[in-house]
């Protein structure tokens, strides 16, 4: 049965994992009141108690919470399958020949198409929340509002910023920052006065090694009186690491200009010393783990396993490889495992990454209850097909997650009470024809590229 709009609904016949008191639940119904859980009790009791509530037939699916995507650039999404007349030798070479011509391609309407397929993508991955970090430097103003119209069309929660940096000029740096200004505060607006919590904002920086210092004071400034954080890529490469005059460490230099704090979020750190990791957990500042970016670009392994031995909640994310976020979770599981050579690794740092510190880090920059089923947490959750050929416990569900789920089939998608997917296809826009005018987009942002220098 297809329910539609914040409404009233039970939702029976699945098992259900809560992800927070480590057991699958059979015989079970979870309760769903507008767009918040109401109750989790057995079937014949929520029969009883809400006889009044639509009823949704899981029909024997896994009932999950949906998964987050700590870090991703949607406008990536135009990069796939544009070849390259040279081939890059290093990271720098990666971003100057690739990634920092596409976004100055990007059009207004690439900005949406690019994000409109990301969201469909990532809905359709069981994903029910993204961190967003977008660059469109001929396309500034009024950019972020394109990515969160794709977000609300989808039914996606977001948080979204423009990468502010210095490597286009101060000028464009300073639009950059206006840009965040313009769009945190609108939201802060929005959300007062409806209620809505759907697409939140931060403030982007791209790295330490193309900002300024009064570019970063300014960052700081900024984030510190709309009460929020920067997101920020740190000690991705070591050119961004060391490459600082004064030979601070890029964690130290961003310390050093106010950037560092609980509500802030670093990307990688791959390159990180003790010391940093040490002013990372001080500070509270959060991380987020991209392992298939990184192995891609070939910039290293980052030190996962010590970075959460420091208490720093580190997340995961995909980088805009796709939106696909258990490749992610199987990638950084093998890749501790091989770059330590020690199968000790890998259960319960993935494990922590990608279901208690995604959550909590969206939780902690929104002020949201997601992650978790539980009454009074957000009604964002997955119901998915998964055919096992052994007993499925909460006990031993991550082992699923990592040798099982690469053949997880999402069947609907509910975010804020509202189902967003169901049966695989999105219910509020149409997914052919998104597709067919991101590939038109894409060609003409392709053309564009090609004139670049």
């Amino acid at each position: 049965m297809s329910v539609d709009g914040h409404l009233s609904f039970v939702i029976t016949d699945g098992f259900i994992y809560t992800n927070h008191d480590n057991q699958i639940l059979e015989d079970h119904a979870l309760v769903v009141e507008d767009n918040i859980i109401l109750d989790i009790c057995s079937k014949n009791q929520a029969m009883k108690k809400y006889p009044d509530f639509n009823q949704l037939d899981a029909g024997g699916k896994l009932i999950m919470p949906g998964w987050i995507n700590a870090h991703t650039h949607f406008y990536s999404a135009f990069g796939r399958g544009l070849l390259l007349n040279a081939i890059p030798q290093n990271f720098p070479d990666i971003l100057k020949q690739l990634w920092w011509k596409l976004d100055r391609a990007l059009d207004e309407e690439g900005i949406y198409y690019s994000a409109l397929t990301g969201a469909v993508s990532a809905i359709k991955h069981g994903v029910t929340a993204v961190i967003d970090h977008h660059a469109s430097p001929n396309a500034i103003e009024g950019s972020l509002d394109h990515i969160q119209k794709a977000l609300d069309q989808a039914g996606l929660k977001g948080i979204l910023c423009y990468e502010v940096t210095d490597r286009n000029g101060k000028e464009q740096a300073k639009r950059g920052l206006e840009e965040n200004r313009r769009f945190i505060s609108l939201r802060h607006g929005q959300i007062k006065n409806s209620g809505l919590n759907a697409v939140q904002g931060m403030v982007g920086l791209h790295a330490s090694f193309t900002l300024k210092d009064d570019t970063l004071d300014a960052a700081s400034d900024l984030a510190k009186s709309l009460g929020t954080g920067c997101h920020f890529h740190l000690a991705e490469d070591k050119a961004d690491q060391w490459q600082i005059p004064d030979q601070l460490s890029s964690t130290e230099r961003m310390h050093q200009h106010g950037i560092l704090g609980g509500k802030s979020l670093a990307i990688h750190g791959i390159h990180l010393r003790e010391e940093d990791m040490d002013l990372l957990a001080e500070t509270r500042t959060m991380m987020v783990h991209n392992p298939r970016s990184n192995m891609n670009n070939g910039v290293g392994r980052a030190p996962v396993e010590r970075i959460l031995s420091k208490g720093i909640t580190m997340g995961i994310g995909t980088d805009g490889m796709s939106q696909d976020i258990l490749q992610d979770l199987h990638a950084a599981f093998l890749l501790l495992r091989h770059g330590k050579s020690d199968p000790r690794l890998g259960w319960k740092e993935t494990q922590k990454m990608g279901l208690e510190c995604n959550a909590a880090i969206f939780n902690r920059l929104t002020g949201q209850n997601t992650g978790v089923l539980r009454p009074g947490a957000a009604a964002d959750m997955v119901l998915s097909d998964y055919q096992s050929p052994a007993p499925l416990t909460g006990q031993n569900f991550w082992t699923h997650i990592l040798y099982g789920f690469s053949s997880l089939k999402t069947d609907t998608v509910i975010i804020d009470g509202r189902i967003v997917m169901e049966k695989g296809r999105l219910v509020h826009v149409d997914e052919d024809e998104i597709f067919s005018k991101a590939r038109e987009c894409a060609g003409k942002t392709w053309q564009r590229f090609s004139e670049l220098k």
